[in-house]
């Protein structure tokens, strides 16, 4: 485990200085690498950048939203589960965050993520399993050195309503309160 700074500040940050919160933060992050070495035990970076890539997972807008957040774009529409291995996957994402994470203006303002579904299908449905779900939600709520303060949907096609029509219940109501969808 590192223990710089700059590895450590990530973690005050996105606490707000906080210092119970942030506690809380470097737990989980290391709970989370402890109990599922599958989906957040990080390879070296250069073994993901060939997956991130590939896929066109997303990118980073030179952009700032109003609130002065850096803006992600996600891309998960074109995935195909039968070609692709779910480690890789969220691995890459993971990488991609951590090193996003590094950043000051991330630090301290947070991020804007935009979820792009354009070409979503029900074979993305039938690939998010309640355990695949955890983890994602997990990543996105308790054990990430950052802040995601808004999620955008964007392009979602029908079939994304049906999907977030049934994992709406299991999303706490602080997350759903950060989630706006547009057509």
């Amino acid at each position: 485990c590192s223990t710089t700074d700059d590895f450590l500040l990530r973690f005050i940050r996105a606490s707000k200085y906080d210092v119970k919160e942030c506690h809380k933060l470097v737990q989980e992050y290391f709970r989370a690498k402890l109990e599922d070495p599958d989906s957040y035990g990080l390879k070296l970076p250069v073994e993901f950048l060939s997956t991130y890539s590939r896929l066109d997972l997303g990118y980073v807008i030179d952009n700032y939203d109003v609130f002065g957040r850096r803006i992600a774009v996600v891309k998960l529409g074109d995935l195909d589960p039968y070609k692709e291995v779910w480690s890789d996957i969220v691995g890459a994402i993971l990488c991609s965050c951590e090193a996003l994470s590094l950043e000051r203006d991330v630090q301290d303002n947070g991020i804007t993520a935009v979820l792009d579904c354009t070409n979503f299908s029900l074979k993305l449905m039938k690939w998010a399993t309640p355990k695949k779900f955890r983890v994602i939600f997990r990543f996105l709520n308790v054990c990430m050195p950052m802040r995601f303060e808004a999620y955008h949907v964007v392009n979602a096609p029908l079939i994304f309503n049906t999907f977030y029509a049934a994992v709406r219940p299991f999303l706490n109501a602080e997350f759903l309160k950060k989630v706006f969808t547009f057509k």
